[in-house]
């Protein structure tokens, strides 16, 4: 009688200890995904003071043409670029390193670009431009970045699968997102 009341004991405890560790597996999963995703949370730019990817505003679109300078991929946050207008220097603010990564984007020093977006003072005092479109002059690709509403495409897009999904930005082919031929689809 004392061995099955000490083996019930053991089952019932067995059963809660395993029902506790799950709960605590699970929340660990939980709390690593929201690390992977973090990046893709509004934040404030440390150096400039905009608010990104949210800081977007549709009220302050507009157009820059110029060269790419300082194209810098980091390993988290946005991928960032200095555009050299014809008057004044832009920071241009694209979109996360991952899906800078994922889709293949690729632009060279010295390219010349158009540039469509939210344009901004930072409180660095520099002129800054969140992305909506890049359009590469010398070979016509535009690469999009947010839909005519200002949403981030890569707000659709899987970082685990490798390719794009809705929302990608390709409209050549299949696999990567990115670039696309012909005019825009802004009216500009």
């Amino acid at each position: 009688m004392v061995r099955k009341t000490l083996n019930n004991y053991q089952d019932t405890l067995g059963g809660r200890a395993f029902h506790v560790l799950s709960v605590i597996v699970l929340f660990m999963l939980m709390l690593a995904s929201s690390a992977v995703y973090a990046n893709d949370e509004n934040k404030v730019l440390e150096k400039s003071g905009i608010v990104y990817p949210g800081g977007f505003d549709m009220n302050t679109l507009g157009e820059i043409k110029g060269r790419v300078a300082g194209l810098i991929v980091p390993q988290t946050g946005p991928v960032t670029f200095g555009l050299k207008a014809e008057k004044d220097t832009y920071m241009v603010i694209a979109s996360p390193a991952w899906y800078w990564r994922q889709t293949g984007l690729s632009m060279s020093e010295g390219d010349n670009v158009t540039v469509r977006g939210s344009k901004s003072l930072g409180r660095d005092s520099n002129l800054y431009i969140i992305a909506q479109d890049i359009k590469i002059e010398a070979t016509g690709q535009i690469i999009t970045l947010r839909n005519n509403e200002g949403k981030p495409v890569w707000s659709n897009a899987s970082r685990m699968s490798g390719s794009g999904s809705r929302g990608s930005t390709m409209q050549h082919g299949a696999g990567k997102a990115s670039v696309s031929g012909g005019q825009r689809k802004h009216g500009k």
